[in-house]
């Protein structure tokens, strides 16, 4: 009688570990997702970093063309 309440335990325990590792993976790729979107946006505020340095820089230039 003890040993089918411990299988039982344990089964429940098991499927109780299956479940979290479901949700774990599901965590998992929600965070890959999350991360990428974030990778993608740091790029392009680094574009928009680099587009803004050349704009200066092509001002910078202009005017000192204009001025001698």
């Amino acid at each position: 009688m003890r040993r089918l309440t411990l299988k039982s335990q344990a089964d429940d325990l098991e499927a109780e570990m299956n479940d979290i590792r479901k949700r774990l993976v599901t965590q998992q790729k929600e965070s890959n997702g999350i991360q990428k979107v974030l990778t993608a946006l740091e790029i392009k505020l680094e574009q928009k970093r680099a587009d803004r340095h050349s704009l200066l820089k092509s001002c910078k230039v202009s005017l000192f063309a204009i001025v001698y």
